[in-house]
């Protein structure tokens, strides 16, 4: 039976799948195929077009491009096969060549013919005009309806938005991102009429401009101010609805003209000067009309306020009710349904729900659909629509996406002895009564010494509190010691645990029996064996006899009446003899505030080089990949222990490193793991007990 997990707010977002262009470092021919290729292609005003110098090497620019974009693939226009191979290996991405990719991604109709309703009839180059017309409004090559009579009329399409690349990015917002994109300057960018270097400089720029709330961005030839009818007055328009409260207004832009011919044009448009020494930029598309002229700089460059990381697309939510087995979701937003089959194929990313609590990892996105993969925080695969376009996805348990998690490990990790202990103790047993550190000293001094321990006892008593105290408490110790029939057992009144005070003795042992961890009972003495048993409440009789040899027997008494004694758990008595309470109690406190979890503890870590190591846990708390070390002594985390700890987490690819302790750790231990993680380059966390004792994460 398909488990059902309630109904659940998801948020799609379908956007283009973007690609860059190779093209030959300084070939015009190459790049006016680009443009071409991406004025017929929904966001292709947004897709970068890259330039290869020999040997296949990219400028540290063109790099940034392809991140910032959140490129998809690249379209090798006319590079070297070997040059644009290399270009795809450095950057993680699949290449094509330009006649595969026209015939298997370029739309059956301009998406601007289908698509949302624009109220202009966007405009574009003529397929013989001139460099910068091409850049600036797009090439149809095959169509002759939008192509503009004259170079006038294609540059003022271009500085109104009315354009094919304009009518490209229909419907399109910034969904998501990493930081707030902000509305900068208006950007004029003046040209020599076929300058290659303003041309290329000005597409990649403009491709990062904010798509929701643009700011003006205008390529037109320096003689347009002079020779064009109207285009002085249309840029002055362009001004004033550039004055949301930017510094400066407008900034001017050119490879090709000098300073001062920008200087001109700025005074022909009624600019002044900024003289702020600071750049402002502005999050709102409001105009602000402030006192005094509009201003402008030059040759600012404006990647500095756009080079930012996002999600363009078209967003939608709703609500679905999620199965563990088979959930459907639809696909194609309403807002683009109708555009049909306009676009060719696109990408489909969602999150929300229990999306949110996965791991990024690769097969944890592959048990949600074989086709997903991470991209940023969100899911996301390629489709090519149809009418009713739909996906099954499912939703991992967290046993699964622990297990996915552990057999793609960079390791191999198998549970050890004890780890198979210590994660039976956290999922059969009540560890919630495992928070704080007097429950956890009360459950050691019940448990069941082995014989080989008792040196070790001594020793640390010596150390604690010196012969003559360390001999009485020996004493204590040992007249409790469990022998071949009897399990360890003590009194409240006998109990001598450290970190457990007189008054909390009660309390303790009682939580303890509440949630089974201790049994309650009696202490039976014959006289006949001069052996003590213990016998549970449960089995007491009214006439007292001697487990061992049947003959009457008294029980141990105090002031007050029959005193209780408390036994462990035969498994519990186990996992404390084994060292493994601690790690269920640092388990039970990390998983404790997270609603999809899952640990391992205690786990053999085998390197491919055959080196051996042990973690002492791994798993996943919601999105994050954690592994750590657990100590019972705070002395224990030493400078090469804490190095050696975060090393071992880093190698496993977590997100976050825990370091926990069931004693109070000192600062400078808190200073070295921080001093390591952030050389490391890893988050970390830290468990340890407040100061009411209480195990707390920080």
């Amino acid at each position: 039976m398909t488990m059902y997990l309630g109904e659940q707010a998801l948020r799609v977002v379908a956007g283009p799948t973007r690609v860059g262009y190779l093209v030959t470092a300084g070939d015009q021919d190459q790049f006016e195929r680009a443009v071409a290729m991406a004025s017929e292609r929904w966001g292709g005003a947004g897709e970068p077009i890259i330039q290869v110098d020999p040997g296949g090497t990219v400028s540290d620019w063109g790099q940034q491009l392809l991140q910032v974009l959140d490129v998809a693939g690249l379209v090798n226009v006319g590079c070297k096969s070997s040059d644009a191979q290399q270009v795809a290996s450095t950057a993680g991405l699949l290449v094509r060549e330009e006649q595969a990719f026209a015939r298997r991604d370029l739309p059956r109709a301009p998406t601007w013919r289908t698509g949302f309703a624009q109220g202009w009839d966007p405009v574009s180059a003529r397929p013989h005009g001139p460099l910068w017309e091409k850049v600036a409004a797009g090439l149809l090559v095959g169509d002759e309806s939008a192509r503009a009579a004259t170079e006038d009329r294609a540059g003022a399409a271009a500085a109104w938005g009315r354009t094919v690349l304009d009518a490209g990015l229909a419907g399109l917002a910034e969904c998501s991102g990493r930081s707030a994109i902000p509305i900068g300057p208006a950007v004029i960018w003046l040209t020599d009429p076929d300058s290659f270097e303003d041309a290329a400089a000005f597409w990649n720029i403009r491709a990062l401009r904010q798509v929701r709330f643009p700011s003006r961005m205008v390529l037109l030839p320096v003689r347009a101010l002079t020779d064009w009818i109207g285009m002085e007055e249309i840029l002055r328009d362009v001004v004033r609805r550039s004055q949301i409260g930017c510094a400066p207004d407008v900034v001017l832009c050119s490879s090709s003209i000098d300073e001062a011919t920008l200087a001109g044009v700025a005074e022909t448009l009624g600019l002044v000067p900024e003289r702020g020494a600071k750049l402002k930029f502005s999050h709102s598309a409001l105009p602000v009309f402030e006192p005094g002229d509009p201003t402008y700089l030059v040759n600012v460059d404006p990647a500095q306020w756009l080079t930012l990381e996002r999600i363009v697309g078209v967003e939608d939510r709703f609500r679905v009710q999620v199965f563990r087995e088979n959930t459907t979701l639809p696909v194609l937003p309403a807002k683009l349904a109708q555009m049909g089959t306009a676009l060719n194929r696109f990408r489909f990313r969602f999150d929300g729900g229990f999306i949110d609590q996965l791991p990024r990892r690769p097969p944890v996105a592959a048990a949600v659909n074989p086709q997903c993969a991470w991209r940023g925080e969100m899911l996301e695969c390629e489709v090519v629509p149809t009418v009713g376009s739909a996906m099954s996805i499912k939703a991992p348990s967290s046993e699964n996406v622990l297990a996915l998690l552990t057999e793609h490990a960079s390791g191999a990790l198998k549970l050890s002895d004890k780890g198979r202990l210590a994660n039976a103790l956290l999922n059969a047993c009540d560890t919630t009564v495992l928070d704080n550190r007097s429950t956890l000293a009360a459950i050691t001094a019940l448990t069941t010494r082995r014989p080989g321990s008792w040196k070790k006892v001594v020793r640390e008593l010596l150390e604690q509190h010196g012969p003559d105290e360390a001999a009485e408490r020996m004493l204590e110790d040992l007249a409790g010691l469990g022998g071949r029939i009897n399990r360890s057992y003590r009194s409240a009144l006998r109990l001598g645990a450290d970190h457990v005070t007189a008054e909390e003795r009660v309390p303790v042992l009682e939580r303890l029996a509440t949630t089974g961890w201790v049994e309650r009972g009696v202490e039976v003495v014959c006289d006949r064996c001069s052996i003590n048993y213990f016998v549970t409440l449960e089995s007491l009789t009214a006439g007292t006899q001697c487990p061992g040899c049947g003959a009457s027997a008294r029980v141990t008494t105090t002031g007050h009446g029959v005193e209780c004694f408390y036994r462990l758990d035969a498994f519990a008595d186990r996992c404390s003899d084994q060292g493994v309470v601690a790690h269920a109690a640092i388990g039970e406190v990390l998983t404790r505030d997270a609603s999809f979890s899952a640990l391992h503890l205690r786990v053999d870590v085998t390197w491919p080089d055959g080196t051996p190591e042990e973690v002492d846990l791994f798993g996943f708390l919601d999105a994050s990949v954690v592994a750590g070390e657990v100590k019972s002594s705070a002395a224990s985390f030493t400078q090469d222990q804490i190095e050696r700890d975060v090393a071992l987490s880093v190698r496993l690819n977590a997100d976050v490193h825990v370091m926990a302790c069931i004693e109070p750790l000192d600062q400078e231990a808190l200073r070295i793991l921080a001093e390591v993680c952030k050389v490391r380059n890893v988050a970390f966390t830290v468990v340890q007990p407040d100061n009411a004792g209480e195990l707390v994460v920080s």
